[in-house]
């Protein structure tokens, strides 16, 4: 404890081992959305209805994001109801009600189809940069699922939070 050699942003453990606190995500902050399953960002891509592939290694401004809470400001904590802005393509995210609820960002507000739930995978309060979410259709109750083959492309019709439903938010 009074010997912790641990530097900035990080805190000492128990057994003196330093661990990364992390930053917490405030409200209306510019995030990039990453898949924990493939390890690439996700992009709002330019294609007409805007869809969501987590397929890229690098961030730029399709990969770059306003997570919202609709409840209160602050930071963001596990269970909030959150929209989803894409700043790239200058849209609210969808789960649609077609294509297995595939997730576009091409809305001018926020209705039924733009709520969503985020929470934590592991325990509760704050989330910070250093946490895995999970991020829930309200409307459908499913799941965001960054799927396996091709582009890693984002439908929310998941029933469980396995690996493909997790996701990092590294603050920009």
């Amino acid at each position: 404890p009074g010997d912790c050699p641990c530097g900035p942003g990080t805190s000492c453990n128990s057994t003196g081992q330093c661990v990364e606190q992390g930053v917490a995500i405030t409200s209306g902050a510019k995030v990039a959305l990453k898949s924990k399953a493939w390890d690439r960002y996700c992009a709002a891509e330019l294609d007409a209805p805007h869809i969501v592939n987590c397929n890229r290694t690098t961030i730029g401004s399709w990969e770059q994001y306003k997570f919202t809470k609709l409840n209160g400001s602050g930071a963001l904590k596990s269970g909030d109801m959150i929209s989803i802005y894409s700043l790239g393509q200058k849209g609210y995210c969808a789960a649609e009600d077609i294509d297995n609820h595939v997730m576009h960002c091409n809305r001018p507000g926020v209705s039924v189809w733009e709520k969503y739930i985020i929470t934590k995978v592991s325990g509760s309060g704050t989330i910070s940069s250093v946490d895995t979410v999970t991020i829930k259709s309200v409307e459908w109750g499913k799941y965001c699922t960054a799927v396996s083959g091709g582009k890693h492309q984002v439908y929310c019709n998941g029933n469980g939070a396995g690996s493909e439903q997790q996701f990092t938010l590294t603050p920009m």
